[in-house]
């Protein structure tokens, strides 16, 4: 959904619902009362992931509250 909305950025230009992600990528992400920069690490095998796995997949970079 956030893609669709264009608050997802990738090297400042919206990110497409159908890019595929790739490990090193920086997202800006915009949400109505925080912006964060994130690095993607490394990509899931499965579709979900345990809360406590999931900081193995990326790093916050920085987070701003609006």
């Amino acid at each position: 959904r956030l893609c669709d909305m264009g608050k997802i950025l990738l090297e400042g230009k919206t990110l497409k619902p159908s890019h595929e992600l790739q490990a090193g990528e920086i997202l800006g992400i915009f949400l109505p009362f925080r912006e964060m920069r994130i690095q993607v690490l490394a990509l899931p095998e499965t579709k979900s992931v345990a809360k406590h796995q999931r900081t193995q997949f990326f790093t916050l970079l920085s987070q701003k509250d609006m």
